[in-house]
């Protein structure tokens, strides 16, 4: 679609040109022959034309679409590059008007179709300049409206073409510098020009809408993969992700939790003591639930020395029903200035019984020292509780789903990375 138009004839090369834009349109740039016309003067000539190469765009001067539900006209084009690092960068610039929105512009860079508009609104703080941000150990963050905007790059432009109309003069040789700072969704930029600063507000439009409304052509020029990654493009969880990592992180909490009351339903058979070798040690107890496990904790004052355990299980009929060994060991010391230890001097086992009566006889079979400064062991502990629930599955379920949640939550921060990873910004 294409807006009613009046025409005038160019001053410089007689070219017709068709004339767009509100009452403060103050230029119409020759399509033709490049001159610069005064629209506030019958279009005198204000410029002498410029040779400039048409830049690759999908729009034309006179389209009319909506933009976020505001019908726009296309009244002006201008490219624009940058070189940085030894590389030249391009992107075009499209400004466009409505009646009742007044003016701002569409841009075209990497296939992408973005919207920016002015806002008088200035930043906290309101400037910021090269210099602040090549000193500056962090990236620079500025408040705008209640939202925090991040450095994004920053950089010198100059225009390579200019045609049509525009509420200000543009110049084939006009320079400019400008900041980009990010939120989620929008780009904040700082711009100055011949000691006048300006701020803009960028946003990514519904790339289908925006090139169906302005009926766009189909061939003839580069667009973006609508699912690709755009600097403007926040990462959005999808619903059933969403809810399925909701149920993950419950998940965790009630593994964690369960895992943490597992003590809470345990009843002490024989309390913990310990006693000086001498022989067997001989300790009768009774089983009275038919849940869970029974623990059995021995302990051997072992120090830079090891000690093995023999131990037999009777039942009420002195009857063998469980023999197993156990070794403890545990050394400790100081090197250069810092304190080391390792090894153990308890050992758990956990054994299914039935209720009744039960006598452990415990043995301790040998010691001996293999670090300078250890001692052998001559006294040992011991401890037998019933109702222990195994933690084994809760470790490792808690552990599987702390790993689903932390890979999306990971998600996430590589979205994000990938979203700054045309940023000029670097941390060394």
């Amino acid at each position: 679609m294409t807006a009613a138009q009046k025409h005038i004839s160019c001053p410089s090369c007689g070219a017709g040109l068709d004339i767009l834009g509100g009452g403060r349109t103050r230029v119409q740039v020759c399509s033709y022959c490049g001159a610069t016309l005064d629209a506030n003067d019958d279009y005198t000539i204000m410029l002498d034309a410029a040779a400039m190469q048409r830049p690759e765009t999908p729009f034309q001067l006179g389209m009319v679409g909506d933009v976020f539900g505001q019908s726009f006209t296309v009244i002006g084009i201008i490219a624009w590059f940058e070189e940085h690092d030894g590389r030249t960068y391009t992107w075009v610039d499209h400004q466009i008007y409505s009646p009742t929105h007044g003016y701002a512009w569409l841009t075209y860079e990497d296939g992408w179709i973005t919207f920016t508009r002015k806002t008088r609104v200035p930043p906290n703080p309101a400037t910021l300049t090269g210099v602040q941000i090549e000193t500056s150990e962090n990236r620079p963050k500025l408040r705008w409206e209640g939202r925090t905007f991040t450095y994004y790059s920053s950089g010198r432009i100059q225009p390579s073409f200019i045609e049509g109309a525009f509420n200000y003069v543009p110049r084939i040789t006009d320079t400019s510098f400008y900041v980009d700072l990010l939120c989620e969704d929008r780009m904040l930029t700082l711009s100055s020009a011949a000691d006048e600063q300006e701020y803009e507000l960028t946003e990514l439009p519904d790339q289908a809408a925006l090139i169906e409304s302005f009926q766009l052509p189909a061939d003839g020029w580069h667009r973006a993969d609508p699912e690709g990654t755009h600097v403007l493009k926040p990462y959005k969880i999808p619903k059933t992700a969403s809810f399925l990592r909701n149920v993950l992180m419950l998940a965790v909490v009630a593994c964690l939790g369960m895992w943490m009351m597992t003590g809470a339903f345990t009843t002490t058979l024989v309390p913990y003591d310990e006693v000086r070798y001498s022989g067997p040690v001989s300790v009768p107890f009774t089983v009275t639930e038919t849940r869970g496990l029974t623990e059995i904790m021995l302990r051997a004052n072992v120090d830079n020395s090891w000690a093995a355990f023999e131990t037999e299980l009777l039942n009420e009929d002195d009857e063998t029903i469980a023999e197993y060994a156990e070794q403890v060991a545990h050394y400790s010391g100081t090197e250069n200035g810092e304190y080391w230890s390792e090894g153990r001097t308890t050992a758990f086992t956990r054994l299914i019984l039935a209720p009744g009566d039960y006598t452990l006889v415990i043995s301790l079979d040998e010691t001996g020292v293999d670090w300078p400064g250890g001692e052998p062991a001559n006294a040992i502990g011991y401890k037998v509780v019933g109702g222990v629930w195994s933690t084994v599955a809760l470790k490792w379920a808690s552990l599987l789903f702390g790993g689903l949640v932390i890979a999306f939550l990971a998600r996430r921060y590589f979205a994000h990375q990938t979203r700054m990873a045309g940023s000029d910004w670097s941390d060394d």
